[in-house]
């Protein structure tokens, strides 16, 4: 498991990884993963 998916399903890495970032960052970050999940589930 790559270290990017190991922080993606770890809510305590997650919130450590997002302290880093800006609210408007992770408000990119949550549209484009909202993208590609919907993708996905229409797949």
């Amino acid at each position: 498991m790559s270290e990017l998916t190991k922080t993606l399903l770890n809510i305590r890495s997650l919130r450590a990884f997002a302290r880093e970032l800006t609210i408007e960052q992770l408000e990119e970050a949550l549209e484009k993963l909202t993208t590609v999940v919907g993708e996905r589930q229409e797949a």
